[in-house]
């Protein structure tokens, strides 16, 4: 009776069980009002339990209708489940076959109260042209230590001879100030101009702002030179220290 009102009688026709066990499994394989069936179970056991308690009890004919209205209360008390997309993993990307790309990060650390600047430039192969990482003795604030690394990274270009170039920055504050025509009136405006200035020397420059994904190598040698005492420059190579992150940049541009 209680089956035939549910409209799940068919579930039960369909095949024959030879025990609840069963029953269960073929519902969970057909994925058919699996939790409306299970609460209609539950209450066909509570009202078992109720009788054989002598406690009072509902008819046959009110366990579906209960039932529904159980499952029905269940499903507004679920919190709805936000699928969050899987983050991709951005990775850095050489630049057109005519320029170099020059990569530049800050990093500060406090404790030490000193602040590391790290530069990198790579041709279109990903090859590294040239690295340097460079310390200052004073803890400076983020937009600070990423401006004073832009213009080691512009000035250490013209130094080697580069004269086309992209240069690459995950700061967006400085890489928009740089490309600016006004003169920047912030606080980090001197070392914003210190920057321009270099970029004149060059034939072709472009800019670009990424995620720190994108600028690891960069990053890495401005927190290698936390551990050094002034300026240290390696030409076609980076230090040992920071090799495994080139090699997984150089990595990424095969898959």
């Amino acid at each position: 009776m209680v089956w035939a009102s549910s409209g799940l009688e068919h579930i039960r026709r369909k095949s024959s069980f030879s025990d609840f066990k069963d029953l269960v499994t073929s519902l969970l394989q057909q994925q058919t009002e699996v939790g409306l069936a299970a609460m209609i179970m539950w209450s066909i056991w509570s009202q078992r339990n109720q009788v054989r308690l002598r406690q009072p009890s509902t008819s046959l004919q009110q366990i579906v209708q209960l039932s529904k209205d159980r499952y029905s209360e269940f499903l507004a008390c679920q919190v709805p489940t936000t699928v969050r997309a899987a983050r991709v993993k951005k990775i850095w990307r050489p630049p057109p076959a005519d320029l170099v790309k020059i990569n530049f990060d800050g990093a500060t650390c406090s404790g030490t109260n000193k602040s590391g600047l790290g530069v990198v430039i790579r041709d279109n192969m990903g090859q590294v042209l040239a690295s340097c990482s460079k310390v200052v003795n004073q803890a400076h604030s983020s937009s600070e230590v990423e401006a004073m690394a832009a213009g080691l990274a512009l000035s250490f270009a013209v130094e080697i001879g580069v004269k086309n170039a992209v240069l690459e920055g995950d700061s967006l504050l400085v890489v928009n100030a740089l490309t600016d025509s006004e003169s920047s009136l912030s606080h980090i405006g001197p070392l914003i101009n210190d920057a321009k200035y270099y970029s004149y020397s060059f034939e072709k420059l472009l800019y670009s702002h990424v995620t720190r994904d994108c600028n690891s190598v960069a990053h890495s040698l401005a927190k290698y030179e936390l551990n050094i005492q002034d300026f240290l420059v390696w030409m076609e190579e980076t230090p040992p220290q920071v090799f495994h992150v080139l090699q997984a940049d150089l990595a990424g541009l095969f898959q």
